[in-house]
């Protein structure tokens, strides 16, 4: 076993969120700021350490074995969870919880975006995987 990260000056703990693994062993992780900010990073297997979210998240990170993480965010306190991939906001109010990500399958609790009165569901796409349409649906 190695460390991958730390704890100094910056960033004050690793908490609440557990870290996930894809398939090409990166390692995806939260790093709490002394704020009270949490930061999503990954760690590739040579060590090397890269900001994906500076600021915002609210959720644990999740990966699939295509290396492209999923992870619930607000970009500021008291702001609605958006769904973020790869970085990318998605048109979905996410939450309470975070996301989840088996077989390349995402799946999480919400309603889009565009509507606050709509109905909350459980949504799921299909990942970038070969055959697979990346549709969402219910």
């Amino acid at each position: 076993m190695k460390v991958v990260a730390i704890t100094g000056s910056k960033f004050a703990s690793f908490g609440p969120y557990v870290p996930a693994v894809s398939g090409d062993r990166t390692l995806f992780y939260a790093k709490r700021a002394g704020t009270g900010d949490d930061a999503i990073f990954a760690s590739n297997a040579d060590g090397s350490e890269e900001c994906l979210l500076p600021t915002g998240a609210v959720s644990h990170p999740v990966a699939g074995d295509t290396r492209w993480a999923v992870f619930a965010a607000g970009m500021k306190p008291g702001a609605r969870r958006f769904l973020v991939i790869n970085g990318e906001s998605t048109p979905f109010v996410a939450g309470p919880l975070g996301p989840t990500l088996d077989f390349g399958r995402i799946a999480f609790r919400g309603r889009p975006a565009d509507s606050r009165d709509a109905a909350e569901g459980i949504f799921a796409e299909d990942g970038p995987l070969p055959g697979r349409r990346g549709a969402w649906g219910l």
